[in-house]
């Protein structure tokens, strides 16, 4: 586990290697949902049936909640 602190919010959340894992895919460059979830099995080194959509769409929907990424205005 690891412990993130959100200055913005004045909270720390206690994070796992998989959401730390998608946070640094997504510091690499800009990403539609589609993109990321079509990115992060590679990132893993598992298969896309091991890591499908709708899996990370959960994780970021999961870490936008208590605002650690946000949706921009396309996505």
């Amino acid at each position: 586990m690891t412990f993130v602190y959100n200055h913005l919010s004045g909270d720390t959340h206690m994070l796992n290697l998989v959401s730390i894992a998608l946070l640094n895919l997504m510091a690499e460059r800009t990403f539609t949902l589609d993109e990321l979830a079509a990115a992060f099995p590679a990132h893993m080194d598992v298969s896309a049936d091991e890591c499908p959509p709708g899996v990370v769409w959960r994780l970021f929907d999961e870490l936008d909640e208590v605002g650690l990424v946000e949706r921009s205005g396309g996505a």
